[in-house]
């Protein structure tokens, strides 16, 4: 019922409050003129329009940008209170231009980046593996959980892919 939501908003209101996260209130845009639930109001263009789906949870174009408006509200009062981030400008109060080739001497990482580099990611192939994917064209062996593990049902081992080995060759029959 419509107070049970009002009760659940003022729960996560208190909650956004405690965490510092800024609540944006949109309930009463979203009810009738008793503060019941309504599929259908007015839409930020004025005209009365259908703002939800049959479900009663997702909203239709005309809701979702009723929605947009209300949160656009306070997300435009929260950002004009922000500080603002004073430019550095240069000797003459002007700022010049910086080149996208221009590197510090002696950097070895990008501002911004990590504090220490990172220890590069080792693969785990036998020589021979890295070789046979590339140059024969076998199939790398399975990682469970990555994109090309097609074990069924998911989360089981997947069966080792057979490589044929340099030594394997077909026998022939004898003839009769």
């Amino acid at each position: 019922t419509s107070g049970q939501y009002e009760k659940l908003n003022d729960v996560l209101r208190a909650q956004a409050v405690r965490a510092g996260v800024v609540f944006a209130p949109v309930w009463d845009g979203f009810v009738d003129d008793d503060g019941k639930y309504a599929a259908s109001g007015a839409a930020v263009d004025g005209q009365r329009r259908r703002l939800r789906f049959n479900d009663g949870v997702r909203f239709t174009r005309a809701g979702a940008r009723k929605l947009a408006f209300f949160t656009q509200k306070d997300l435009t009062r929260f950002l004009s209170e922000a500080p603002r981030i004073e430019e550095l400008p240069g000797a003459d109060g002007r700022s010049g231009p910086l080149s996208l080739s221009d590197i510090a001497r002696g950097a070895s990482t990008l501002a911004g980046g990590p504090a220490s580099a990172s220890a590069p990611i080792a693969v785990k192939l036998q020589p021979n593996e890295a070789s046979r994917a590339l140059l024969e064209g076998t199939p790398m062996p399975v990682v469970p959980g990555r994109a090309d593990d097609y074990s069924w049902p998911p989360g089981t081992a997947a069966a080792p892919v057979a490589t044929p080995s340099a030594d394997d060759h077909p026998v022939q029959a004898p003839p009769p």
